[in-house]
């Protein structure tokens, strides 16, 4: 019986890098439920130090923004140095964000910022938008991840499906 599942090891092994990689290629990434796979990447990490970003533009440029949408009452938005540079364009000269781009939102319940409800995060990748939602209570694992409904039918209004701000 051990010889037999030994064989298996390997396999048992490697599958999970398998079927968890195919979140990361502009797939949906969530499962029926709308919540993440196990296996998925994070941005989380590769976001580390957003709060240090340049602001949104506009009225995101101050702290705590009174907000209708679902991320929170108020949100602040951060912008990656390449939508930075990417606003600073010519007007009407981009039809989309270019790839890197990355926009996370904090979202408080209240205005002084001190309950954060939630943080998204989404990333422009060489085949489309990637999301990321996750609970201020459980940081370590997104509530939605890759494409899901929810974001892009939301997102799809949006400049390019940025919602906050207009491209150049």
């Amino acid at each position: 019986m051990l010889r037999a599942a030994a064989h298996l090891l390997p396999l048992a092994l490697f599958a999970p890098l398998v079927l968890g990689g195919a979140a990361c290629d502009g797939g949906d990434g969530d499962d029926a439920s709308g919540s993440a796979t196990a296996g998925t990447s994070t941005l989380l990490d590769e976001v580390d130090g957003y709060r240090g970003w340049a602001r949104a533009p506009g009225d995101y440029e101050t702290p705590l923004v009174p907000s209708q949408g679902v991320h929170g009452g108020f949100v602040d938005i951060y912008v990656n140095d390449v939508v930075a540079e990417a606003l600073l364009a010519e007007a009407g000269t981009l039809s989309e964000w270019p790839t890197g781009s990355v926009v996370v939102k904090d979202g408080f319940s209240d205005a002084e910022g001190s309950s954060l409800s939630l943080l998204a995060i989404m990333e422009k990748r060489a085949n489309g938008w990637y999301w990321e939602e996750y609970s201020a209570d459980d940081l370590e694992a997104p509530i939605f991840s890759g494409s899901p409904d929810i974001c892009v039918d939301c997102h799809a209004s949006g400049s390019d499906f940025v919602r906050a701000f207009k491209l150049p």
